[in-house]
């Protein structure tokens, strides 16, 4: 990084060369943003998928994906929260 280059929180993200320091939370955050932009260089128009449940191990995962999700979006990949939805169904007893 040049010595004029602003440092921002968001460097880790920006940076494309040189030494990065993050969090494995963070690169991990990083990955699908390394892979689309490596697929456009490749000349492939791709797009991702992450999601998780609150409360997993990884937690902090979700949200930190939901605090850079406009750059998500921008690379093409989707941050898709999971959520349990419970249906009541009459009667499902009968039907099993």
């Amino acid at each position: 990084m040049p010595a004029t280059e602003l440092l921002t929180l968001d460097s880790k993200y920006a940076w494309k060369a040189g030494t990065v320091y993050m969090t494995g939370v963070q690169a991990l955050v990083r990955l699908p943003l390394e892979q689309a932009a490596a697929d456009r260089r490749a000349g492939m128009k791709t797009g991702g998928l992450v999601t998780g449940y609150q409360g997993s191990p990884l937690a902090g995962f979700d949200l930190e994906l939901g605090r850079n999700a406009e750059r998500l979006r921008e690379a093409g990949i989707r941050h898709q929260p999971f959520e349990v939805v419970l249906i009541d169904i009459p009667n499902i007893e009968r039907h099993i």
